[in-house]
């Protein structure tokens, strides 16, 4: 993915529930 797309995951993510955000972490792995 882009940097401009994960940027506007990254703030839905603040918007989704933790489980979401482990999900964010692998992706950054």
């Amino acid at each position: 993915m882009t940097k401009n797309k994960f940027v506007l995951l990254r703030y839905l993510c603040l918007f989704c529930t933790n489980i979401d955000q482990i999900d964010f972490n692998s992706v950054l792995k």
